[in-house]
């Protein structure tokens, strides 16, 4: 999956490159689980570069919650931690509920230690509308197939169901829209946040924005991008 997605998305590169950007991807990804496994227990947050964190700080002074919108993409997962560690304490996210009740309590209780706030997909939207209301950080991935019940935006150019909930949270409640991504680099990490301007958008607009910008990033470091996920499974008809 992981090969025919990057076919897709770079169509007309070299075998080696498939090859090569296949095996950095595999060892990143084991990399990012090993350390989510072990709680973090070896990471340290100082290795993290926060660049342009004011514009969080400036949309927290709102008052209104802040939505955190990226993808399955970097590492993420230590960016969350990095924050938690540094004093903000209003994280809140939105996760697939695992099946297994077994696998679910397992994966919260590796989490709330840095999630003080972790919500379901699929589950109420109240819950999600008084997460913003408490001003806390949403932190939504908005980037893996959304079925029938997504919004078609061009990823990569091709027409693909897109979450909106971003897009709809911030039309709705009126909370700032900001862009995050984290990047493994070989200095360590750098943290990006980017305000996305949402005045007199469409929320067709407002998914085509920030799927553009994570298309960007992917372009930049294709090798930290979860492949894996069946991401065009669902055709524009």
């Amino acid at each position: 999956m992981a090969l025919k997605n990057l076919r897709t998305a770079f169509p007309g590169k070299d075998e080696r490159w498939y090859n090569t950007t296949i095996k950095a991807l595999y060892r990143f990804t084991v990399e990012e689980i090993v350390d989510f496994l072990s709680q973090y227990a070896h990471f340290d947050e100082n290795t993290v570069h926060f660049n342009n964190m004011q514009v969080v700080d400036d949309a927290l002074k709102e008052n209104n919650g802040v939505i955190l919108v990226g993808g399955h993409f970097g590492s993420f997962h230590k960016l969350i931690v990095t924050m938690a560690r540094k004093g903000y304490k209003n994280i809140a996210g939105i996760s697939y509920q695992q099946n297994n009740q077994a696998a679910s309590k397992f994966f919260v209780e590796l989490r709330k230690e840095y999630v003080a706030n972790e919500l379901h997909t699929g589950g109420p939207s109240s819950d999600v509308k008084q997460s913003l209301q408490n001003n806390e950080l949403l932190i939504l991935l908005s980037d893996q197939d959304a079925g029938k019940k997504g919004v078609f935006v061009d990823f990569f150019n091709i027409p693909s169901s897109t979450p909106s909930g971003a897009a709809n949270y911030n039309k709705t409640m009126g909370s700032p829209l900001i862009f995050f991504s984290a990047v493994k680099t070989a200095n360590g990490y750098e943290a990006n946040f980017e305000k996305i301007d949402t005045n007199n958008k469409s929320i067709e607009d407002i998914v085509q924005k920030y799927t553009f910008m994570l298309e960007q990033e992917i372009k930049k470091y294709p090798e930290q991008y979860f492949w894996v996920h069946k991401r065009w499974k669902t055709k524009k008809i």
